[in-house]
């Protein structure tokens, strides 16, 4: 009869140790889910559209120094990494390429068009 009672309890925690598992995934899935539709809908439907602004460099500027200046003026979030990249890549400019006082630069800002 002793036996019979051990083997209980653990069918017992058996069970237990499913449920937590089914509870587990379960609230898992379920985060997993929420996560994905957030990503998802994080700025779904806003359109941008690209206004190219014109600046002319002053001495000592650098590229990635210009692009602070105009990067809070833009609306869609970027790092200053990729927009400095922006501006290098509608420039023309190449890695070992030199920006000069009096040059002019383009730079795209990327604006939300009004729906």
């Amino acid at each position: 009869m002793m036996q019979m009672q051990k083997k209980h309890v653990q069918c017992s925690k058996t069970g237990s140790r499913k449920r937590k598992m089914k509870k587990s995934f379960k609230t898992f899935f379920l985060l997993s889910a929420l996560t994905a539709a957030a990503f998802l809908f994080i700025g779904c439907g806003t359109n941008y559209r690209t206004v190219k602004e014109i600046h002319t460099v002053a001495e000592g500027q650098t590229v990635w120094e210009i692009a602070t200046i105009w990067q809070s003026k833009q609306d869609k979030k970027m790092t200053i990494g990729e927009f400095v990249h922006n501006i290098y890549q509608v420039n023309h400019l190449g890695g070992k390429s030199y920006i000069y006082p009096g040059d002019k630069l383009i730079i795209p800002l990327e604006v939300k068009v009004d729906d």
